[in-house]
């Protein structure tokens, strides 16, 4: 019993190290997204605020619009520093969703090759020991189909929210500009409030919020069109691969 437990020590480290790195990596992925979260409420309030701002009619809305577009440069800063930092994990946690994509989608393919498989086989020999055998290579079957499912689910579930997030703390801290032009055209009587929206307006031009992947590409649904297009492209070249393959086998 000893020697089979050891013999089976290096598979049992290799699959806890995989658990821990997966664990890791979406625990990071997830801490980035809740701090993005926190960061697009901000903006979302510094966007209500300069849009009931004209509504006050009070002599210190110059003051106010400054000291709202400072916070929103702060916010902007924080948000760049975070996109640095979790930069290369990000680049990792992408391609690692590409390859657990690719992969959970053979391994679909492939168990419900097998279940067909099995069930074109059990019509031609249809005993009593075979239906016990179809039985319980279905039932397996139906168990790794499911793990599969659902670890597909999972996967498109985590990429879609970090991308979603991303995406919206970006369109609201760009939207800041909009209200603040809006701002401009009701109060554009007022030269003190025209010179300093002016003098923003330059400011958000040049500090314009982008999240990127280490620079190569920003973090929005383009990234999830072009998964979705590599992703087809070789499930499509590796399963027809394999249906030639089972084609040749049968028919040698």
């Amino acid at each position: 019993m000893i020697a089979f437990a050891m013999s089976y020590k290096p598979k049992l480290s290799v699959v806890l190290f995989t658990l821990t790195l997966y664990g890791t990596r979406s625990a990071l992925k997830y801490l980035a997204i809740c701090l993005m979260v926190h960061l697009r409420e901000r903006f979302m309030s510094i966007n209500r605020m300069m849009y009931f701002i004209a509504d006050t009619n009070s002599p210190s809305i110059a003051d106010k619009i400054k000291r709202l577009c400072r916070l929103h440069f702060k916010l902007s800063h924080a948000a760049n520093k975070l996109n640095t930092i979790v930069s290369t994990e990000l680049l990792l946690s992408f391609g690692f969703s590409l390859t657990s994509l690719f992969f959970f989608g053979y391994y679909l393919y492939y168990i419900l090759a097998n279940m067909q498989r099995g069930l074109h086989n059990h019509k031609q020999f249809d005993t009593i020991k075979g239906n016990v055998n179809i039985k319980a290579h279905l039932q397996t079957n139906a168990i790794l189909l499911g793990f599969a499912v659902i670890s597909l689910i999972q996967e498109i579930q985590e990429l879609l929210f970090l991308v979603i997030i991303f995406h919206k703390v970006c369109s609201k801290a760009n939207k800041t500009p909009k209200y603040l032009h809006r701002l401009r055209n009701i109060s554009s009587a007022n030269t003190e409030i025209d010179i300093q929206i002016r003098r923003m307006s330059i400011k958000f031009l040049h500090q314009k919020l982008i999240l990127s992947v280490v620079g190569l590409f920003k973090i929005n649904f383009t990234v999830i069109y072009s998964m979705s297009g590599t992703l087809i492209t070789y499930l499509v070249i590796f399963i027809q691969y394999d249906l030639s393959l089972r084609h040749q086998n049968v028919n040698p």
